[in-house]
């Protein structure tokens, strides 16, 4: 076969021997009569919808006569109208009473795209988290995300896992192979149609023998080809390094400096595998081979059994940005403002988010988007007697793809770093990651009896999943040498590297004249010396690994009581078992990233839920329908990791302190009397202080003691800087002994006028506690009921009360801790990284102002210790459950259009990663240990209300018409997310609202649809927590905030205001030639709360799990398919049209979405 491009891209050869037998093959046969429409396969079948599903109704519902079992949802229960007992999941979106989306098998084969997230493009209001950085699919329906809540079930089987993100947070992923999608239906929505969430649920459906059969036949054959363009290859970087000793490695030439140690890695002075300049797509044009997929599949359907085998390969390089509106994500002066911000400390990077196009160049490659998946299917169907039905089946999937670190943003901290190697703005190195791994298997078992009794319709299932993943991100260094040779680093420094980067020539020559000695290194005398001493293995620190295995079982049956009544009764059960593994547990690290990742990242646990519900479908009269249902569940967890460091009593894993108090420091406003009856006290405090240490204390000093913490009692309201525990202690003390050794408490001067500070100052030998701070007692271990105890909240003290001096100034009695002030005029200037920038950036405003700033931090905890007999306390299962009730009533109000209302609530317990070591023994920055908190069940409660409307008797000469129009409003209460010390707690309530929109028609030549989601609200709701963040009362932080309160998690999970799909196309000759064309808007997101925060600088904005203000995206897309005859379709396509450079809504790694794609495809089928 002399073809060059066979034998130079082996990875073409399928798509090339495709393409041979259509062109060569002598038995292709004459084209295709053109298609009568009243006989196409979409031939309508009008049906009594209501008639099939309970005996009545009045609504004739058209559905096509070839819809096939495995386009099928489970058996309709009180939200599915069934249709000669079958569902057609296409018709679902208007039959049912709860607001969904589907695709198609065609669908998502003509828009195929380049990462699994595209899989959603196309469902209105269905995104995913984390698009183009994690090879797998993290639901948000409705603004609500997260394990459990929006779970994905590839035929009635789950698999999800929480990915550890450092300081990123957590990442849900499901894996699934795009090539082995049948068909994809979201429900909007809790449904007690089997397992199901509190935000709705994703059921997929694998390929199933009608996908591959031609009509008429028994058996077939198919194998599908497919290529595209805009991808370059990945190259492998520094993955082969591991096991080699760092001295012994080069990059690009020159020897690479290993540095081991906790905080150690490796540096490359030309980037060499570590760093990468990015590929230009002008280098890398059309077809070259570097994205291709192709897909066996065999396939016999019997008169008693059905068998499908289908095995399929996917590589995709890493793919290019595109170009188009590439300056909305640019900034040219983002250095200096990045500079400015760290120079004064504020650390505020709001500016980071508006650089990605400087980073990731328009028309260039963006590192770590390659993927290759390797997966095989087998399934198989076979009818017993007596209407009885057994199947199997099981799939395999293996994924390799590129991950970045989700902050990747915050490389570019360094002005002459990673974006501008150069100094000519050309080059901008990006990070070359090792690749992600990813292998996991998927059983099910199903056995069904329907015979002829209205009594029994029964479905059992067995199912099974267990995923094995490898990934590497823990905060470590992704390569690491072991130990540190220094004089080779040294020698490299200074003799090698000035030469290998003549553009640091200078630098290094400055560095290394002041202090190296070259007579002194052996390595200057001979470079192939070796100091054997030295273990210089280059390790990686950052990897991860996971092992969690799901297992399943449910019940079902529908009992036909009466022509108007059905129930139906099910139960499920799942057991989960996860076990992760993290490098710091076999290189053991101080690092504080490595460390709290190693304690909060890899979990290990098991769980077990139980679910029973009922539910029932009641028409009393021929236009009204009842349904309703009750649902009960019940769950357990086991912390196994934890059990077993504690067991093993591992150092770092001991039960740590207890938070018991937040301390909420302050300045008082001190009267010239108070101040010198203070200096009265204090006066004497050093003399009775010794008096106590030696027992000698009289009456009359005990008496003074006593008065001067009265006085202290009532100066501050009660609110003073000494605990229960510490009155009780040292009540014989003057000030209970909060003074340094010279007697002094912190005070400040704010015109002319002193203030008791409630910060600390330094004394001759230890530190001085400040006296005006309020205790707050810290119960259940988390903020609830912050607001009622806090002094600034209850009517105790009030931050904005001023008083007036002797000389007529008129000055705050109280000074927030956070705050700066005028100190002439107490003026309050605003936040004291605030200002700290803002004098920076504009010197002349404050030439005149001498500022003070508040107590010297603000919430500090107060921990108790644990009595060393409970340090090592074995953890216990927890447990809970709970009941749920849905409720709804349809009116047909006509054979064509329907109305109706429904309420539903959810249960969701915790997950294992909620469940298990949040915060356990980590000391770098907490101050509790949560082992012990009780985590309590989410619950939704949902109105959903809908308008159905057919227009086909309107509309003449059309297959189908349909409106639907839905308003959601979601109430979720003790909603679980983490706190601003990643410590896993829960909030009041998260609320969502919206208005979802969905239309269709298809006249057998033109077909369009049309879908857009409006949000109304999407808050997260606790005012403690907002006491918690804003302890003064300043009004910074509402008791609802758009999105969520900083570092939680669902404050990146609000999808966009507004969302519009519209699709359409035209089949032509025959039904031959179908050309189709999708457009996409996702309306620009900025959260004028988060923005807020960060201009202000309030505590805990502006870093970490931040979210970004996306600017508006309008993706044109397009397909062509051609039917050259029985055999062979070739399949055409271009995604992103416009070549548009943007970023996917819920993205936490700011990678670019994938420019300008030509797809290229090839299905024979025989």
């Amino acid at each position: 076969m002399n073809v060059p491009l066979y034998r130079e891209a082996p990875q073409l050869r399928p798509l090339a021997l495709a393409v041979m037998l259509a062109i060569s093959s002598t038995a292709v046969q004459a084209a295709e009569a053109a298609r009568n429409t009243s006989t196409d396969s979409s031939t309508l079948n009008c049906e009594k919808g209501a008639d099939a599903a309970v005996g009545k109704g009045p609504r004739e519902e058209c559905v096509d006569r070839d819809v096939t079992s495995e386009e099928a949802l489970p058996v309709a229960n009180s939200e599915t109208t069934v249709i000669q007992g079958r569902e057609l999941a296409t018709e679902d979106v208007f039959l049912r009473d709860i607001s969904n989306v589907h695709a198609t098998r065609e669908n998502i084969e003509n828009y195929r795209g380049t990462s699994v997230a595209d899989l959603f493009k196309g469902l209105n209001g269905v995104y995913t988290g984390e698009a183009r950085n994690s090879g797998a699919l993290d639901p948000n329906i409705r603004g609500i995300q997260g394990t459990g809540r929006v779970p994905v079930l590839i035929d009635g089987t789950e698999q999800a896992t929480t990915i550890w993100l450092g300081p990123g947070g957590t990442s849900n992923r499901s894996y699934v192979d795009p090539s082995l999608v049948g068909g994809i239906t979201a429900e909007k929505g809790p449904s007690f149609e089997g397992p199901s969430g509190i935000g709705g649920a994703v059921r997929i459906r694998t390929l199933e023998p009608g996908d591959i059969i031609q009509p008429g036949k028994t058996w077939g054959i198919e194998l599908k080809t497919e290529t595209a363009t805009n991808t370059v290859a990945a190259r492998d970087g520094a993955n082969g390094w591991y096991g080699q000793d760092y001295r012994d490695v080069k990059a690009d030439g020159v020897p690479i400096t290993g540095m081991g140690g906790d905080y150690g890695g490796i540096f490359a002075p030309l980037g060499g595998g570590i760093t990468l300049v990015p590929e230009s797509r002008s280098d890398h044009q059309g077809f070259n081979g570097e994205d291709y997929a192709w897909r066996l599949a065999i396939a016999a359907e019997q008169e008693h059994f059905d068998l499908i085998g289908v095995h399929s390969y996917r590589r995709s390089g890493n793919y290019f940005a595109g170009e188009n509106g590439a300056d909305a994500y640019r900034t040219e002066d983002w250095s200096e403002a990045m500079a400015k911000a760290k120079s004064n400390g504020g650390g505020n990077s709001s500016e980071y988010r508006d650089y990605l196009a400087n980073l990731f160049r328009p028309g260039q490659e963006v590192l770590n988007t390659h993927s290759e998946m390797t997966s095989t299917l087998l399934k198989g169907r076979l009818e017993l007697p007596h209407d009885q039905e057994l199947s199997l089946s099981w799939m395999n999937t293996e994924q390799i793809y590129g991950e970045s670190n989700t902050s990747i943003r915050l490389i570019a901290h360094d002005p002459e770093g990673m974006i501008d190697m150069d100094g000519t703005g050309d080059m901008a190195y990006q990070y070359n990651n090792p690749s992600s791994e990813v292998d996991q298997d998927t059983w099910n078992l199903g056995y069904s009896w329907n015979p002829d009794n209205p009594l029994i319709d029964l479905k059992v299932g067995a199912w099974a999943t267990q995923s094995f993943s490898v990934r590497h991100q823990n905060g470590g260094a992704q390569y690491q040498s072991m130990e540190t040779d220094v004089n080779y680093n040294n020698y490299l420094m200074c003799s090698v590297y000035p030469s290998a980067w003549p553009e640091k020539a200078d630098d290094y020559e400055w560095l290394c004249g002041h202090w190296y000695n070259p007579d002194a290194n052996p390595y200057e005398h001979d470079p192939d010396y070796r100091d054997e001493s030295i273990d210089g293995t280059l390790v990686d620190k950052s990897r991860q690994e996971w092992n969690h295995d799901r297992y399943g079982l449910n019940v079902r049956n529908r009992f036909q009581l009466s022509p108007d009544f059905a129930l139906t009764l099910s139960a499920d059960a799942q057991h989960e078992e996860l076990d992760g593994w993290d490098a710091s547990e076999a290189h053991l690290s101080s690092n504080p990233i490595v460390w709290g990742n190693s304690h909060m990242g890899p979990r290990a646990g098991t769980r077990r839920e139980y679910n029973a519900a009922m539910q029932m479908e009641w028409f009393p009269t021929d236009t009204v329908m009842i349904t309703g249902g009750l649902k009960w569940s019940r769950y357990w967890s086991f912390d196994d990791g934890l059990d077993e460091h504690r067991r093993n009593q591992d150092f770092g894993w001991a039960k740590q302190a207890e938070v018991a108090y937040a301390e909420i420091p302050y300045g008082l406003y001190l009267s010239e009397e108070q101040t010198a009856q203070l200096n009265a006290y204090l006066a004497r405090a050093k003399e009775i202080g010794t008096a106590s240490r030696f027992g000698t204390l009289t009456d009359e000093q005990r008496a003074f003691a006593a008065e001067s913490n009265a006085w202290l009692a009532e100066l501050t309201s009660g609110q003073f800087a000494v605990t229960k525990e510490l009155q009780a202690a040292n009540k014989d003390l003057v000030f209970y002994g909060t003074y340094d050794v010279n007697a002094k408490v912190p005070t400040v001067e704010i015109g002319g006028a002193t203030y008791l500070d409630g910060g600390a100052i330094q004394g001759d030998n230890e530190a001085s506690r400040g006296l005006a701070a309020a205790i707050v007692d810290y119960a259940d271990g988390d903020f609830r009921g912050m607001r009622d105890r806090n002094p600034f909240y209850n009517g105790t003290l009030d931050i904005n009360e001023t008083v007036t001096t002797a000389d007529g100034k008129v000055l705050p009695k109280y000074l927030a801790g956070t705050m700066a002030y005028n100190g002439e005029t107490g003026e309050p200037l605003g936040q004291k990284t605030f200002v700290a920038n803002d004098r920076v950036a504009n010197p002349e405003k404050y030439k005149d102002i001498d500022i003070v700033e508040g107590p010297w931090s603000t919430n500090n905890y107060v921990a108790q210790n644990v009595d060393a007999t409970e340090q090592w306390v074995r953890p216990q299962k927890r447990r809970n459950e709970a009941w749920a009730p849905m409720l709804g009533i349809t009116w047909f109000m006509t054979p064509h259009n329907r109305v109706y209302a429904r309420y539903s609530e959810y249960v969701r317990f915790p997950s294992l990663w909620e469940d298990t070591q949040s915060a356990v023994g980590y000391t770098y920055g907490f101050q509790t240990d949560t082992s012990g908190y009780s985590i309590e069940p989410e619950r939704t409660r949902n109105i959903e209300l809908g308008y159905v409307q057919d227009l086909t008797p309107w509309l003449s000469n059309v297959r189908m018409a349909d409106v639907r129009l839905n308003y959601y409003r979601n109430r979720i209460e003790n909603y679980i997310d983490r706190n601003v010390d990643y410590q896993v707690l829960q909030f009041d309530e998260k609320r969502t609202e919206g208005i979802e929109l969905q239309a269709r028609v298809d006249t057998g030549r033109y077909f369009a649809g049309l879908g857009a989601t409006y949000r109304l609200n999407n808050d997260l709701c606790d005012a403690d927590y907002a006491a918690t963040l804003d302890p003064y009362n300043l009004g910074q932080y509402a008791a609802c905030v758009d999105g969520g309160f900083p570092l939680t998690f669902t404050r990146t999970s609000t999808q966009p205001e507004l969302s519009i799909n519209l699709d359409g196309g035209m089949r032509l000759m025959g039904d031959r030639l179908e050309l189709g064309g999708r457009v996409t808007y996702h309306s620009s997101a900025e959260n004028e709360d988060e923005q807020q925060w960060i201009d202000e600088h309030y505590l805990y904005t502006g870093y970490l799990n931040e979210a970004y203000n996306l600017e508006s995206v309008l993706v044109y897309d397009a397909y062509a398919t051609y039917e050259i005859n029985n055999v062979f379709k070739l399949n055409a396509g271009v995604n992103n049209i416009t070549d548009e450079y943007y970023l996917d809504p819920l993205a936490r790694t700011t990678l670019p979405a994938p420019g300008r794609t030509f797809k290229l495809g090839l299905t024979a089928r025989f």
